[in-house]
C-alpha cells in the first residue's frame, strides 16, 4: 500500500509540472501578449503597408511600394529609400499609448487635434485604411496627444515626437550610384590637370595615365566601394534651367564607369564646391542637382599612385626557376637543383650547392616586400636616380620569363633605394631592410656546411692535441674510450655529440688567397680531428689551426679541400679536450 501511496503521490507532482509548463506558462504569455497588443495603438505588419504618407506643415510625403522596394510619390517622383521606410513603419507598429485621456472630448482643440500638426495614413494590402492624429504635447510631461482614424478618443503616448517627423530627405533615396562592384570593367576619371584610366581585363587592372602599370586590384575595390557607399548630402535643383552655377557645364571632374552585361555605363559631374559644405554634383543620366561631401571629392582626386599594385612582384615560390644577384663586387646566379627536390645549386662565380633555407628566405622576403612609394617621373630623369645603369640587380626568371629589378642611388635621408622594373618608367622606393633582404651575399647563399656525415656510418673517432690523443670507439648504442689506455670502462655520449658539432660546422669565409700551412700553423694543429667507419675508412678530417688576427675565428682546413676557412672559436669549446668531459 505504501508503494501504491507514493507512486500516486510521483504521477500528481508529474501533472501538476507539466500543467505548469504546458498551460500555465503558454497563458501567462498569451495573457501578456494580449496586453501589449490591447495598449498598441497602430495595429498593422510593416510588410502588409502598400502605401503610407504623412502631412505635416502643409506638406504631405507618400511613398509607394513597388515590389520589394519603396517609390516617393509626393511631393516629387523619386526612389525611396528602403531602409528608412521599414524603420519609420516598424516604430509606427510598436508606439503605445500610456493612457486614455478622454474617450469623447467635446472640442478637440484643447489636444491640438482639430488641425493635427502631423497626420500619417496606412493603406494595407487588404486595402483597409488606418491613420494616426498627432496633436500636442502633454503640459504636464513628456507625452504628446494622439487620436486613431475617425475615434474620438484621445490617447496619451510617450513616444517621441521626433520619431513621427519625417522630411522628404529622410525618406528619400540617398544613394549616388547603384551598381555591382564586380561588373565595372573601366573607370574613367577626366580631370582638368590629368586623365586615368583603369581598365579590367580577366582578374588584372592596368593603370594608364602619363604611364602604364598594373593596379592593386584591393585598392580598386576599395575606391568602387567608396563611390558606391557615397550618400547625398543635400539635394539641390530637381530641374535646373543652367548648370552654369553650379560649375556642371564644364565640370572640374568627370568619372565614367563603364560596365560589363550590356549595362549602360554610369557618369557623374562634379562642379563648383558649395563653401565647406561639399560640392555640386549631379549624375548625367539624372536632371537634378546634388551636394556631394568633401570626402567624396577627395576620393575622386586620387592620384595613379594610390591604385598602383604596391607589391613588389607577384609569384608561387614554385615558378621561379633561378634568380641572379648583380653587385658591383659579383654576379651570383642561383639555379633550381633538377636531381634534389627542394634545394639550390650555385651556378656562378663558381659551382657550388646553395644553402637551402637562405634561398627560400629570399624568395619569402621578395613575396612580402612592398613598394613604400612612387614617384611618377619621365624616363630621362632615371640618370639623377642611378637608374641608367643600376650597380645592383636582382633578376628572376618567373615561368620562363625575365623580371628585372633596378636598384640605384639611396634617398638624401638614406632611409630608402630608388628602384625600378624592366618594361615600366616609373621609379619607386623600397626601404633599406626590403634592400638588405633581397640582395644576400654570396657568403649567405652558398652552402656553409662543411661536413654531411651519417650518425650510422661513423665507427671511430680520433681527437688529436698537441699535448694529448683520445680515441673513441662505438660499442652499440654507446661510445666507449680507448685511448688513453685505462680509460676502456668509460662509456659516453660524446661521440655523438662530437658528429652532430661536425654537422652543425659553417665555415664564416673562404681564405683567399690561400695561404702556406706554417703560417696557419696547421702543420703543428691545434686539433686534428678524424672520422672512421667500421672498415678504418677515414671518412672526415678537419685541422684547427691558429687564430684569425683581431677575431674570434680560427683557420681550419677539411681534408681534401683546396680551400682554407674560417669558423668560429667556439667549435673548439664545443669538443672534449680532457678526460673528464667524457666521464659528464
Amino acid at each position: 500500500m505504501k508503494f501504491k501511496g507514493t507512486l500516486w503521490l510521483a504521477l500528481g507532482f508529474l501533472a501538476l509540472v507539466l500543467y505548469y509548463y504546458l498551460v500555465d506558462i503558454p497563458q501567462g504569455e498569451k495573457e501578456r501578449e494580449d496586453k501589449e497588443r490591447s495598449e498598441k495603438i497602430l495595429l498593422f505588419e510593416e510588410g502588409s503597408v502598400e502605401e503610407f504618407s504623412l502631412s505635416e506643415n502643409n506638406q504631405t510625403i507618400q511613398l509607394t511600394r513597388r515590389k520589394d522596394d519603396w517609390e516617393l510619390t509626393q511631393p516629387i517622383q523619386a526612389r525611396g529609400d528602403k531602409d528608412s521606410a521599414a524603420s519609420f513603419l516598424n516604430r509606427l507598429k510598436t508606439i503605445t499609448y500610456t493612457r486614455v485621456v478622454d474617450d469623447n472630448p467635446e472640442d478637440l482643440r484643447i489636444f491640438g487635434l482639430s488641425v493635427p500638426s502631423i497626420e500619417i495614413s496606412l493603406t494595407l494590402k487588404n486595402k483597409e485604411k488606418i491613420s494616426l492624429s498627432v496633436g500636442d504635447n502633454n503640459p504636464l510631461g513628456h507625452s504628446i496627444y494622439v487620436k486613431r482614424g475617425n475615434e474620438n478618443k484621445v490617447l496619451l503616448t510617450r513616444t517621441p515626437r521626433k520619431d513621427l517627423e519625417k522630411s522628404v530627405y529622410d525618406l528619400r533615396n540617398k544613394s549616388l550610384m547603384d551598381f555591382d562592384t564586380h561588373t565595372i570593367t573601366e573607370i574613367n576619371i577626366e580631370r582638368k590637370e590629368s586623365h586615368l584610366i583603369i581598365k579590367k581585363s580577366d582578374d588584372t587592372w592596368t593603370l594608364s595615365d602619363k604611364i602604364t602599370a598594373t593596379g592593386n586590384p584591393d585598392d580598386i575595390m576599395s575606391f568602387l566601394n567608396s563611390i558606391l557607399s557615397t550618400r547625398i548630402k543635400k539635394f539641390i535643383d530637381e530641374s535646373p534651367e543652367a548648370l552654369t552655377k553650379y560649375g556642371l557645364d564644364n565640370p572640374s571632374i568627370r568619372l565614367n564607369l563603364t560596365r560589363s552585361e550590356g549595362k549602360s555605363p554610369l557618369t557623374l559631374l562634379v562642379g563648383k564646391t558649395l563653401e565647406k559644405e561639399g560640392y555640386y554634383a549631379k549624375m548625367k543620366e539624372e536632371p537634378n542637382v546634388v551636394l556631394l561631401s568633401n570626402g567624396l571629392f577627395a576620393t575622386l582626386s586620387r592620384k595613379l599612385e594610390f591604385f598602383l599594385d604596391k607589391n613588389l612582384v607577384d609569384f608561387k615560390e614554385d615558378e621561379i626557376t633561378q634568380f641572379e644577384i648583380w653587385n658591383p663586387e659579383e654576379k651570383i646566379r642561383v639555379v633550381r637543383d633538377k636531381d634534389k627536390k627542394g634545394s639550390w645549386k650555385i651556378e656562378s662565380p663558381f659551382k657550388t650547392s646553395a644553402n637551402t633555407a637562405t634561398v627560400n628566405s629570399l624568395l619569402f622576403d621578395l613575396n612580402g616586400a612592398r613598394i613604400e612609394e612612387f614617384i611618377t617621373t619621365l624616363s630621362n630623369d632615371h640618370k639623377f636616380f642611378g637608374l641608367s645603369k643600376p650597380k645592383h640587380k636582382l633578376i628572376l626568371s618567373i615561368g620562363g620569363k625575365p623580371w628585372v629589378l633596378g636598384i640605384g642611388n639611396k634617398t638624401s635621408d638614406g632611409k630608402y633605394f630608388f628602384s625600378k622594373r624592366n618594361r615600366e618608367s616609373f621609379i619607386f622606393k623600397l626601404s633599406e631592410k626590403s634592400v638588405s633582404d633581397l640582395l644576400r651575399p654570396l657568403k649567405d647563399l652558398r652552402n656553409r656546411k662543411i661536413f654531411n656525415l651519417k650518425m650510422d656510418q661513423a665507427d671511430r673517432i680520433e681527437l688529436k692535441y698537441s699535448d694529448n690523443k683520445f680515441v673513441l670507439q662505438k660499442n652499440e648504442n654507446d661510445w666507449r674510450l680507448l685511448v688513453p689506455e685505462g680509460t676502456e670502462k668509460i662509456t659516453t655520449q660524446k661521440g655523438n655529440d662530437i658528429i652532430w658539432t661536425l654537422n652543425a660546422l659553417e665555415f664564416e669565409s673562404i681564405v683567399e688567397p690561400p695561404i702556406d700551412e706554417k703560417i696557419t700553423r696547421l702543420d703543428v694543429p691545434a686539433l686534428t680531428l678524424s672520422v672512421f667507419d667500421n672498415k678504418n675508412r677515414e671518412l672526415a678530417q678537419l685541422k684547427v689551426g691558429k687564430k684569425v688576427a683581431n677575431s674570434d675565428e680560427l683557420i681550419a682546413h677539411k681534408k681534401g679541400s683546396p680551400s682554407l676557412h674560417n669558423i668560429k672559436a667556439r667549435f673548439l669549446q664545443e669538443i672534449p679536450d680532457n678526460i673528464n668531459e667524457f666521464k659528464k
